[in-house]
Formats: C-alpha cells, structure tokens, sequence
C-alpha cells in the first residue's frame, strides 16, 4: 500500500466515523501525512511524542493499535477523544487543551536524554502562552534531543490571529529562542516528510520543524468550512456534510441561547459608543456573526485566556464596558487573572458558554467546577438564568454593573415560573408551598418543576445569584417547609449546595435536607441520559429523593 493509498484510507475511517457520531475531526484530517512520517522515523516504545489539541489525535490512535476500536470515540466504554495515558501505552500525555506539549515534551527530553522527545503543536496552539514559557525555558536549556513540530493550518476552533499566525515569522522566531529551523514543509507529502524527518532526527540540538497543511484535508465541506467541522455536534450526512438528526431539546435551547445572545450584543453596540467584545479563540461562543458586521467592536485574542482575561480587565479601566466571551471548560486557564479583575473591581461581564455537565465530552471539556472556582473569589458576582427572557434581563443588569459579573450561558430555557425583574443578589420564589423547598443549582430548574407538578406544596427558589447567595428568602423557606433539597449541576465541594447545607447548620435552623451534585470524580464521556445516570441526577432520583424527603 502507498502513503497515498494508506492515507486516504485513514481519512476514509476518520470521516465515516464522524459522519455517523458527530464530533472533532477536521483537524485530524490535516495531519494524516504527518502522522505517517513521524510513525515511519521515530520508534515510539522508546520516543515520546505529545500533542498538543487532542483534536489531531485520530489518525494516531489509528495507527497505534486502536483501529478495530476507532468507531467507539467518544461513546461511553470506548476511546476517548483525546490522547490519554490509560488507553494506550502509545499515549504519553493526557490533554485536551492547547499550550502543554512543549512542556511536557521537555520533560519527557530532560529524563530520556538518549531518545527524541516531541511536541506536536497545531491548530492555532501556537498562541497559548505556556507554548512561549516552554520554549523559552528550553531554547536556554538546550535539550539536544527535543523536536517541535509547528502545523501552520490557519485555524484554531476560529481563524487563527496575531503575528505569528501566517507563518513568515516563523523562522526568526525559532532562531530567537535558540532552535535550529526546518521548514516550511508541504505537509501532505508524506515522502518529503519522512525524508526530512530522518535529517531533524540526527541534529543534535533542539528543532523547530514548520510544516503547511490544510484543516480538513480530503474532506471537500471540511476545508470549506473548517469551523463548522472542528466539532460537529451531530452527526451528518457522508456526501454533503448536512445534519440529518433531530437536534435534541438540551441542543436547540443552547443554540438558541446563543443567537439570542448575539442579537443582545448587537443592540448592545448601538446602545453604547465605547463597548468591545473579547474572547480567546472562542468567537463561536456568540461573537461569529458580530464579529463580520462590526469587526472594530470584536477582539479575538487567540487561545490564551490569560491575556484575554487580562486585556478585558485594562479595557474595563480605561472607561469601556467590555462583554467576554469563554467556554466554562476553559475557564481553569485564566484562574489568577480573575483574581486579578476582581482585586480591582472593574466592571466587565463575563459569558460562560457551556456549563455544567456535556454529553460525549471527555473529562478535559467537561464544565462542572465553575461555581465552585468562582464562589471563593471577593467582589465577584455569579448568576444563573433559568431560561433565555431570564438571560436577556440579567445581560441588561449586568453590563450596566459597577463590578465584574459572571453570568451562565444555560443549555436548558425553562419558561415556567414569573420573570421578575433583576434585583442585586435576590433570589425569587418560581412556586410556593409548605412541604418542601427544592432549589435548583445550574440547568436543574425543569427538573425543579418536575417535583412541583408530582408533589404538592413544593416551594421552588430560583436563586438568580450563584454569589451572592440570597440566605434570607432561603432561610424563611426553609423555616416554613421544614425540608429542602438542593440539586446542583456541579461538582459537590464547594459548591453552592454545601454552602447552603453549612449556613443552616450555622444559624441552628434545623430541617431535613438532601444535596445532590456530581459526585467527586471526573465525568468519562457518554450520552445525556448516560452521564445523568451515573452521577445520580436524573429525573427519577431527583424526584425519588423529593418523595423521600416528604415521605411519599
């Protein structure tokens, strides 16, 4: 078999796969040459090699061993996405986020003097700021046998941005930080890689090896749009690329959410001359649509959190109303610049696209710790909308704060209940009743009115406020009911649930009580229905619970 012949082949398997199951594979596509090459020059029971966005990783997985399994990506039991190191002894670095290959391909080169040490950076990672400490560190360190293998593709999840993104600079900046330089190579001749790969394998320095490929190689609907097939989230038809499943309620209510929010934003910039929009690559988080219609009002940092984080915080201080934009998985790699935003108190709003528990995610894009990261930070305020008129009502209060205010983008629009207006950290009854109190933590609140509609007398809090928390509505109905259940979609320590559950215990109001929140562990990918069942929080426990607690 030719290296033409066997790549088709794995684009065939890489294609099928995701046309039947949805999912990353675009950026797979690009590196099926690469992927070869490197297979053919290093031995990689003594080589190590990282990569950095899982989402290059199939072609990989199908060539070390997991091809008879390739079709099970994704699915409860079977691989996951992205390379992890209790899948497959070929896997040396459990990630799914960008910046950690040259890191951890250092590490791997300072232990294992005697063998190479790769880090395969691609599909816009070239902008996290890890990716730059790293190579700083080691262009000073000098590993002889470490190998950086940049993929120039253009993209991220979005087009890629800054200086470095069109790859002209490329080879100064490898020079700058005292690595020898290759490239810039064709990318899907597999010949001239493996040609060129076995002269890199005998520097004895550290190398920067610059390849061009094309996101979606092979895959005509791919490489004409490559951000709609970074990550189809269903699956689609083979030929054409157009969906052809029923889009799911969980689905439908967060792409709505989403365009609702775009439409805000734009009447956002009419409304106010000095407003920007900020997000770190993540512009499909609501800022697609605003960012061609008004291009100068919407910053595009690239994948680097920190800096976006950041530069949102100095725009906030010069006088400008900002609204960022970042997914909640995301989140953990702008930690220390939140604590930074609100040291100062400067008043910008922070969308977090996608919280709380994903269907078919592996654990490094599920979105359960931010309530719990979020709550322990001074002068930050967190809300949660039970539907999208809630969303649009807190977006409105929110951008007209005088404090950073954080606010849930939610997969689920409960219409049930009134919509009050927003009144700073107060929560509203949606029903009222003398049994039981339920309060719904993230996208629990159609689970909430389930109980209502099977149980009577239940008193269902909608705290609007993750922080501040209202523990003055909460401790009047609990007084009442005697009983209150808290159903969090979010990991359990330090979450809002044992929050509430310490401050009765500390004001002596004795009820009984039910916390149920993901258990401690992180969430392997499965379906919805999948991951609600193995953490305890489908609808049936949530109201066999409810039943309990009134004893029903």
């Amino acid at each position: 078999m030719t290296h033409g012949e066997k790549a088709k082949a794995i684009r065939e398997m890489i294609i099928d796969r995701a046309a039947k199951h949805g999912g990353p594979f675009a950026s797979s596509l690009g590196i099926v040459e690469l992927t070869l090459a490197l297979l053919d020059v290093f031995d990689f029971d003594k080589d190590k090699i990282v990569f950095d966005i899982g989402h290059q990783y199939q072609a990989y997985k199908i060539l070390t061993g997991r091809k008879e399994r390739f079709y099970e990506l994704g699915i409860k039991g079977g691989l996951t996405r992205y390379p992890d190191i209790t899948e497959s002894p070929y896997d040396f670095f459990t990630t799914g986020h960008s910046g950690t290959s040259v890191s951890a391909a250092l590490g791997y080169a300072l232990s294992n003097p005697s063998n190479k040490s790769i880090a395969l950076v691609g599909d816009g990672s070239l902008t996290s700021g890890q990716i730059f400490e790293a190579l700083n560190h080691a262009g000073g360190l000098q590993p002889r046998n470490l190998l950086v293998i940049i993929n120039q593709n253009g993209w991220s999840i979005d087009k890629n941005t800054g200086a470095l993104s069109d790859g002209s600079t490329i080879k100064q900046f490898a020079e700058s930080l005292k690595f020898k330089y290759h490239g810039i190579f064709d990318g899907h001749d597999t010949t001239l890689l493996i040609e060129k790969l076995k002269e890199v394998k005998e520097e004895d320095s550290p190398v920067i090896f610059h390849v061009k490929t094309i996101k979606g190689k092979g895959c005509r609907y791919a490489e004409e749009d490559p951000v709609t097939f970074h990550h189809p989230f269903f699956p689609f038809d083979r030929e054409t690329g157009k969906t052809e499943t029923i889009v799911e309620d969980w689905h439908q209510d967060g792409l709505w959410l989403l365009e609702s929010f775009s439409r805000k934003c734009a009447e956002f910039i009419k409304r106010y001359a000095n407003i920007y929009f900020t997000s770190p690559a993540y512009l499909l988080g609501g800022f697609q649509i605003l960012a061609k219609a008004y291009p100068g009002r919407v910053i595009d940092t690239g994948i680097c959190e920190q800096h976006c984080m950041t530069l949102s915080t100095a725009l906030g201080l010069a006088g400008n109303k900002v609204v960022m934009s970042l997914a909640s998985f995301f989140l953990p790699r702008c930690y220390d610049q939140i604590f930074d935003l609100c040291i100062q108190n400067i008043p910008i709003v922070v969308f977090i696209c996608f919280p709380g528990i994903r269907p078919s995610s592996c654990a490094t894009h599920q979105a359960t710790f931010d309530i719990s990261a979020l709550r322990t930070i001074p002068n930050l305020t967190l809300m949660h909308p039970k539907g999208i008129d809630e969303f649009m009502d807190m977006l409105d209060f929110a951008v007209e704060a005088d404090r950073p205010v954080f606010i849930h983008g939610s997969y689920e629009d409960c219409m049930e209940g009134e919509n009050l207006p927003i009144e700073y950290g107060k929560a509203v009854l949606e029903t009222e009743g003398d049994q039981l109190t339920v309060v719904p933590v993230g996208a629990m609140f159609k689970s909430a009115f389930e109980i209502e509609r099977q149980i009577k007398g239940v008193e269902i809090i909608n705290p609007r406020f993750l922080k501040p928390f209202d523990f003055t509505l909460l401790e009047t109905s609990v007084r009442k009911t005697g009983r209150v259940l808290i159903i969090e979609d979010g990991i359990r320590y330090g979450g809002l649930g044992e929050s509430i559950l310490a401050h009765l215990k500390e004001k002596n109001i004795t009820c009984e009580s039910k916390l149920m929140t993901i258990p401690d562990r992180f969430i392997r990918p499965g379906t919805w229905e999948e991951i609600f069942n193995d953490t305890g929080l489908t609808d049936d426990d949530i109201l066999e619970s409810a039943k309990m607690l009134v004893h029903q």
